[in-house]
């Protein structure tokens, strides 16, 4: 876990936001994109590079060391934008010590490799399925994660049967 929070920590996701995004989106600290249904405890992990290099060097206490690795962010993105993104990234990461490489994959090359065989180290994706979509495809059986949660299936249910604003926050 302190390898997964070192990447988050050492992210400059303020930079991404106002060089590439040219401030026109905001960074948010969970899958939800509404801040009143954040935990009240959800860490955001703003831009820290020497908590990254500090978790790293616990992690390489512990045995677990990157050093002399490279890993792979796999992408189906391929426009100049995300690979902007991507670059910021790298670099970000590079100054705390990891090497990533980014490799771009079509669709086609994406789905079997990620989604169906989990060969990968890192990956960039998008979400984007509108307002009222929630992953409901992560906490319910048979999904690529192992994770069963039938009280999340039935909040799900309950969030999509939802036909007014006051009815989807009251399912929530």
């Amino acid at each position: 876990i302190r390898v997964r929070q070192a990447i988050l920590y050492g992210i400059d996701r303020a930079t991404i936001l106002r060089d590439v995004f040219k401030d026109g989106a905001q960074a948010v600290p969970c899958g939800d994109p509404y801040p009143m249904y954040w935990p009240a405890d959800v860490n955001a992990y703003d831009y820290h590079p020497e908590k990254a290099r500090e978790l790293l060097a616990a992690a390489a206490a512990d045995g677990i060391s990157l050093e002399g690795q490279t890993f792979e962010i796999l992408t189906y993105y391929t426009a100049q934008f995300d690979k902007d993104v991507l670059n910021y990234i790298q670099a970000n990461l590079a100054e705390i010590g990891i090497q990533v490489t980014p490799v771009y994959l079509s669709i086609t090359d994406w789905k079997p490799r990620v989604h169906e065989k989990g060969e990968f180290d890192l990956a960039y994706r998008g979400w984007g399925e509108g307002i009222d979509y929630i992953g409901t495809d992560w906490y319910v059986k048979g999904n690529e994660w192992g994770i069963d949660d039938p009280a999340y299936e039935t909040l799900s249910a309950n969030m999509h049967a939802a036909s007014a604003p006051a009815d989807y926050n009251n399912a929530r």
